[in-house]
């Protein structure tokens, strides 16, 4: 009898065990997918990242310019405090 009840419960234990490592199967094969999507997702946001930044740079770029071709005009027609004209 003794013998009967230690293989139901080893049995048990088993189909237990199987069901333990089917949902863990299952739940690492989620969040291997949600790593993958969030990987993916995060070099998108660092791509859109990297062209805002360069269209930040590029308007900032163009705005530097704008300004200290404004200041050599001014400089020219002697429109700049402090400074004499050359020539």
């Amino acid at each position: 009898m003794n013998g009967k009840l230690a293989e139901t419960r080893l049995q048990s234990d088993l189909d237990t065990a199987r069901s333990e490592y089917t949902i863990l199967k299952r739940s690492v094969g989620t969040l291997k997918k949600m790593y993958e999507e969030n990987r993916t997702r995060a070099n998108e946001i660092s791509s859109w990242l990297l062209v805002l930044s360069g269209q930040k740079l590029e308007k900032y770029r163009g705005f530097m310019l704008e300004n200290s071709l404004e200041r050599i005009a001014r400089r020219e027609a002697g429109e700049v405090p402090g400074l004499v004209k050359q020539g």
